[in-house]
């Protein structure tokens, strides 16, 4: 007990710390496969909401194309020529013609 190495060894690790001259040595913790996990999760993720916006977006395209084209049949539907009734003035004769008299001898 005399020994100091001894009351070293027995001594919780923050107080010895706390020991004048006597450093401890500390292993790094790396937290870059932590940090790497977290970032493919969060890449998956953004992946994801990508897709389901772009996914999004062709719907609405296809809805809007859809109904463009619907909008185009109805219009077209409405633009067919259709035969009317022709009037009673079409059936009245037409005026007479004109026609000049030739005059003939001026010789």
């Amino acid at each position: 007990m005399g020994n100091g190495i001894e009351d070293e060894d027995k001594t919780p690790p923050s107080a010895r710390s706390r020991l004048p001259g006597v450093t401890v040595g500390v292993a790094p913790s790396f937290r870059s496969a932590e940090r790497a996990e977290k970032r493919k999760e969060f890449h998956m993720k953004l992946e994801q909401k990508n897709q389901a916006l772009e996914a999004e977006k062709m719907e609405c395209q296809m809805r809007a194309m859809e109904e463009e084209e619907a909008a185009i049949k109805e219009l077209r539907k409405g633009m067919v020529v259709k035969a009317h009734t022709v009037p009673s003035f079409y059936y009245e004769e037409p005026p007479p013609k004109f026609e000049p008299k030739k005059v003939y001898g001026f010789n």
